[in-house]
């Protein structure tokens, strides 16, 4: 999976690109006693997650953390990876569905109950039930650890509790400004975060879409159940889009049947799964000794869950990975969603001049060089294989070896996904270190899905030439230095007829790759022999800043 890869920055620092940033970047603001909150918040988020972890299995109760505390730490990258694959992701951090759940349940209790006192008699009792809830929804995002989407869910049940407490309408817009707000104050970096963006951008847009007038109810039952599951799709469709541009931005990745899925999921998870959850993880923390006996009763509904996101996440086309837009390309499309939800011909106009200018930039990119001063290496999480990406300075693309295929399913190998997230065109050059399945599986597909101008290695004409054009560069003609822009690349190994005496393995092409002082060292699945031969020939040249073995 792509949040696992492993990433290095060869060159000078990024500079701030304006005083804005300069600001925005600083430390967050440290208000009184802030610490001692974090310290109780961990000592109860602890408690619950160790009631958990006694109530249910290891997978069950990750999930049930992540459910209840929006702590993902326990889900395997597995079971994420279904979630973002189904577009149920957002279900794993605790946000407004959570908020409002446990807010508008104590605000309906303390009514219930207070309804029943002579208080009712003088006074609305919806004013200190607000004010109850208000209270509820900021202990909740307390457990939560007072992540970014609870405190955004929080601050909007503030101040619409607060009109209903006395007794006013209370706005969207005005809520999401203060909650905004808020969040700025207390960390000015936290708008960078993929949190904060794809929650406020899921919140505008279903606000807008909510915001539109409704048409006439029909008279027959069957018209009004249609008309509502037909809402519920064009809801979950519009927080699709409205949010796509940040998913792809952050994660490279969009899916397919988020919209449908999240029609199910949603109402399913919030009638059964997370209530049960929630009051599992409340039994945990009162009474860890209790929690055992009710882990029985929600386990069904977590394995259910996880189940019906593996088998979604399983369909080939479930997502499907994409280039990545800027930051300024994703907030101009979804600034562009929201403008085409209000339906009238100048929003129209503006939302489709909004777009353009996203799809100009996103496509410029994608056909000029992005000239850096940075080399990067990013060492691809392809499984049991091997498959490293060199982005030069100069605006090529270097992939070392292609990792295996998937085998299993008709699913892209994942060097193919990882390299259609990160980039754009073709590779400059696909270097196959030697022959063997972990290395070269995947280049097939690299190949038709992506392309290379060059093909360098070892693996003999026989080898190169079955993966069709270009002409293979063999390993005699990369052994003399070759330049691209400020970057030298050299191969020190296998340079001479010698080789055809090793093993595969003590075949492998050694490259040299050196950016100022900056050296990487890429020495495939090379052993012993093939080491003995490197130090004889190139002895003075092997001294590197990263050493990839």
């Amino acid at each position: 999976p792509a949040s696992r890869n492993r990433m290095a920055n060869f060159g000078d620092p990024p500079r701030p690109s304006s005083p804005f940033f300069a600001r925005a970047v600083t430390p967050p603001i440290r208000l009184p006693g802030q610490r001692s909150l974090r310290r109780a918040s961990n000592l109860v988020r602890g408690r619950i997650g160790q009631g958990l972890s006694r109530a249910l299995p290891p997978r069950e109760a990750g999930l049930a953390r992540a459910l209840a505390l929006g702590d993902r730490n326990d889900v395997s990258e597995e079971d994420q990876s279904a979630f973002r694959r189904s577009g149920a992701a957002h279900l794993l951090a605790v946000s407004g569905l959570h908020v409002s759940m446990v807010g508008g349940l104590v605000y309906s209790l303390l009514n219930l109950l207070l309804f029943r006192t002579p208080i009712a008699r003088r006074f609305r009792v919806a004013s200190p039930s607000a004010v109850g809830a208000i209270a509820a929804c900021w202990a909740y995002a307390f457990v939560a650890g007072l992540a970014p989407p609870a405190m955004r869910a929080a601050a909007m049940a503030t101040v619409a509790l607060s009109a209903v407490a006395i007794g006013k309408p209370a706005q969207v817009g005005r809520a999401l400004c203060f909650a905004a707000a808020a969040l700025v104050v207390v960390d000015p970096a936290v708008p960078y975060g993929a949190s904060f963006q794809l929650s406020f951008a899921a919140v505008l847009v279903l606000s807008r879409f909510a915001m539109r007038r409704k048409s006439a109810e029909p008279d027959r039952r069957a018209r009004r159940a249609l008309g509502l599951v037909a809402r519920a799709l064009a809801l979950s469709t519009a927080a699709t889009l409205g949010t796509a541009p940040f998913v792809a931005h952050h994660f490279g990745e969009l899916s397919v049947v988020g919209p449908v899925v999240n029609v199910v999921a949603v109402p399913a998870m919030a009638s059964l799964t997370l209530p049960a959850t929630l009051f599992l993880s409340l039994v945990a923390a009162l009474s860890p000794d209790v929690a055992p006996w009710l882990g029985p009763v929600v386990r069904p509904l977590l394995t259910l869950f996880l189940w019906s996101m593996e088998e979604v996440s399983s369909i080939p086309w479930a997502a499907s990975p994409v280039p990545r837009p800027t930051l300024l390309e994703a907030l101009l499309a979804t600034a562009g969603v929201f403008l085409a939800l209000r339906a009238r011909l100048k929003s129209v106009a503006a939302a489709t001049s909004l777009f353009a200018v996203a799809v100009a930039l996103f496509a410029l990119r994608g056909c000029t060089p992005q000239l850096t001063d940075t080399l990067r290496a990013t060492f691809l999480d392809v499984g049991q294989g091997d498959a490293t990406l060199l982005e030069l300075p100069a605006g090529h693309r270097l992939l070392v070896d292609s990792g295996p295929s998937r085998g299993e399913t008709n699913r892209p190998p994942a060097v193919v996904a990882a390299l259609e997230r990160r980039g754009f065109g073709r590779l400059h050059a696909l270097v196959l270190t030697h022959r063997h399945e972990d290395h070269v599986a995947g280049a097939r597909a690299v190949l038709s899905r992506v392309g290379a101008r060059q093909r360098w290695g070892p693996l003999g004409p026989m080898v190169l030439e079955g993966l069709g054009e270009p002409h293979p560069l063999s390993p005699v003609e990369l052994c003399r230095p070759r330049r691209i822009g400020s970057v030298e690349l050299e191969a020190l190994h296998p340079c001479n007829e010698s080789g055809a005496l090793l093993s595969e393995n003590d075949r492998s092409l050694v490259l040299r790759v050196t950016f100022g002082r900056v050296s990487i060292l890429l020495t495939g699945d090379l052993e012993a022999a093939g080491e003995r031969v490197l130090l004889q020939r190139s002895r003075g040249r092997l001294e590197a800043s990263v050493l990839k073995v």
